[in-house]
């Protein structure tokens, strides 16, 4: 039987993932493993001052993958104690 995550991502809308635990462990695992993420930074300009402050990050699982989701990603990592290992990866593996 799978198991059913809702993770809430604001007011306005939710994500729903439906895998047992194994299987997100597995897919987590398998992410990690092969380094398949995709991380995109975004500057973020004071425009008064014509300088950049700081980056953003945006990182995602592969297309194909049930974690491709921010949210489903980095809440299936914190509830398996590998969201160190998973931001980790997110700047090691950068686009």
């Amino acid at each position: 039987m799978k198991d059913r995550w809702l993770l809430a991502c604001g007011p306005f809308f939710s994500i729903e993932i439906a895998m047992t635990m194994t299987e997100q462990l597995n897919a987590l695992g398998s992410i990690l493993a092969q380094g398949s993420l995709h991380s995109l930074f975004q500057p973020i300009i004071c425009l008064s001052e014509r300088r950049i402050l700081g980056y953003e990050a945006l990182s995602r699982g592969p297309s194909n993958s049930p974690l491709h989701s921010p949210v489903a990603l980095f809440s299936v990592a914190s509830h398996a104690g590998r969201l160190s290992e998973l931001e980790i990866a997110c700047l090691l593996y950068t686009s």
